[in-house]
């Protein structure tokens, strides 16, 4: 879950919103309480280490940019082709 405080507003869920999304929300939440209507927003990492290990052509840790399923873990390192005897 994506989420963070702020400064006199408290928590602000950011799941599911872009860069861009995010700084307009943030310009609506202190627009009585800023003059100037510009917020920057970055992002500085979003990955999610993965171990997948057994039977496998390629076992070990593996990076992803959301939240994955075990399933889907094993599909990523068998290249998105499941045989039966899982690669």
């Amino acid at each position: 879950m994506a989420r963070f405080l702020l400064l006199l507003v408290g928590e602000v869920f950011a799941a599911g919103l872009t860069s861009e999304e995010l700084q307009q929300k943030r310009v609506g939440i202190y627009a009585t309480q800023i003059t100037t209507k510009e917020v920057t927003v970055a992002v500085q990492s979003s990955a999610f280490l993965v171990f997948v290990t057994g039977s496998v052509i390629h076992p070990g840790k593996n990076l992803s940019d959301h939240p994955i399923t075990a399933l889907e873990a094993v599909a990523k390192v068998c290249n998105g082709l499941m045989l039966f005897d899982l690669c």
